[in-house]
């Protein structure tokens, strides 16, 4: 799959399709993983390879996907994964993939190469708008560089008053 600049995108939002928390396995950081066991247990993991993995569904989907006013929503919202909330946009220091210079993104006097999974249903593409530029790509630098924690632009609306974190899909034994 080829990852596409950020300059090749009019704006992003997230649609609670639910799509990205089905298709793709979430890694874990180490604190990641810490947090989570201590409050499900380490059942709601798998380890593949020597990397831990939030554990799926039969259905394919996260365990901690829940179905919300129509909507396929995160459980843990609060604490979710930086890999959840980088979803779709990837941010380097150096360029990662091809269209170098249309991956370019100046923040606070610091160069990072911003990509964007094109398998999002929420991307709009065209010409970049105003707010795409100067809220949403910096929210995703500053959620890469552990300068931001909550999610504002980077998540659905919807989920930003979503109840309480899910508690029950996984118990600690």
């Amino acid at each position: 799959m080829k990852y596409v600049p950020w300059s090749k995108i009019k704006d992003w939002f997230c649609t609670t399709c639910g799509e990205c928390c089905k298709e793709f396995i979430v890694p874990l950081r180490t604190y990641e993983t810490t947090l989570l066991s201590n409050i499900f247990g380490f059942s709601c993991m798998e380890l593949r390879v020597g990397t831990t993995y939030l554990k799926r569904r039969l259905d394919g989907r996260c365990i901690f996907q829940v179905k919300r006013n129509g909507k396929m929503v995160c459980g843990i919202q609060p604490l979710k994964p930086l890999a959840c909330k980088m979803w779709p946009f990837a941010v380097f220091e150096t360029p990662q993939y091809e269209h170098r210079n249309q991956a370019y993104f100046e923040f606070r006097g610091e160069i990072f190469y911003v990509y964007v999974n094109p398998c999002c249903r929420g991307l709009i593409y065209g010409s970049p708008s105003f707010r795409f530029i100067n809220s949403v790509i910096p929210e995703f630098i500053e959620l890469r560089l552990g300068l931001r924690k909550h999610q504002l632009r980077s998540t659905s609306l919807k989920l930003k008053t979503a109840a309480e974190p899910i508690t029950t899909l996984c118990i600690r034994p």
